[in-house]
């Protein structure tokens, strides 16, 4: 479920001071709206940088995602994500701060002249060294107890490093770089699962399942993927939104339930 955010000046001032020891007094801090799963998000200026931290509280039941984060980090930065510079626990919360870095959200629709960048950052992670397996979880792990018996053991043998949440404002597109950012479900597995996991994105923009299968043919991780293997995985995926629907109907889950029962209904049909 998405977290209602707060300002950084509601954080107890311990927080504070342990933030400080490693910036330095903090002058500002602007609350950033975008992203769904941080409690805080800001851009917080000293006298000599501004950066970016985000955080939940340590209790918090999503905090998972946080230590996810905070461990894949050094696998992904700073080549695809920006870099976190310290983390703070302490009064009760789970802070990070990463190096700033200035973009902005990718444009999903049809024709958008971001879609090249959007896909190059995908084809660049498919290239990324795969982090040991006490890192990240599987492809299989994640999505086997939404799967037909049997068809999660045909995921087994990719070892590829995922991103798995394809959402347009996890893109930030800079004047000379882009960036993936909100790692908060690495998963390693088959090459072509971020490819699904994109196109379903794509579809969320406002293209349709041809058009999204169309767009991300330039990927080598989709062109070689077996059909098979696709179809086994998108009925699973889109049992797992069906599943979180029934649990948080937030409106734009259930469009992205749709969506992933659409693409199934498109990839069955090519067969």
């Amino acid at each position: 479920m998405s977290m209602s955010r707060i300002d950084w000046e509601h954080l107890p001032e311990q927080v504070h001071h342990a933030v400080e020891a490693h910036t330095g007094p903090v002058l500002k801090a602007e609350t950033v709206s975008g992203g769904k799963n941080s409690q805080i998000a800001a851009c917080v200026f000293t006298a000599e940088q501004r950066l970016f931290v985000k955080g939940m509280p340590s209790d918090h039941p999503q905090h998972p995602s946080q230590q996810r984060e905070a461990a894949i980090n050094p696998y992904v930065a700073p080549r695809l994500a920006p870099t976190i510079l310290w983390r703070v626990q302490d009064g009760g919360w789970d802070l990070l701060g990463f190096e700033y870095v200035s973009g902005r959200h990718a444009d999903y629709a049809p024709g958008s002249p971001d879609l090249p960048r959007v896909l190059r950052l995908a084809g660049e992670l498919a290239q990324v060294d795969t982090p040991p397996a006490q890192v990240v979880r599987t492809v299989e792990q994640r999505w086997a107890a939404h799967a037909d018996p049997g068809t999660a053991e045909r995921w087994r043998g990719g070892r590829t490093l995922l991103h798995t949440d394809f959402a347009s404002h996890n893109v930030l597109l800079g004047e000379t770089r882009d960036w993936l950012i909100d790692w908060a479900w690495p998963t390693v597995g088959p090459a072509w699962v971020d490819p699904v996991v994109l196109i379903l994105r794509l579809m969320e923009g406002g293209h349709t399942a041809a058009q999204a299968d169309a767009e991300c043919r330039v990927l080598p991780a989709w062109q070689g993927a077996d059909r098979e293997d696709v179809a086994s995985f998108s009925a699973a995926n889109a049992r797992l939104w069906k599943s979180i629907t029934e649990h948080d109907p937030e409106p734009w889950k259930q469009h992205m339930a749709r969506m992933a029962g659409q693409w199934c209904n498109y990839w069955s049909g090519l067969g």
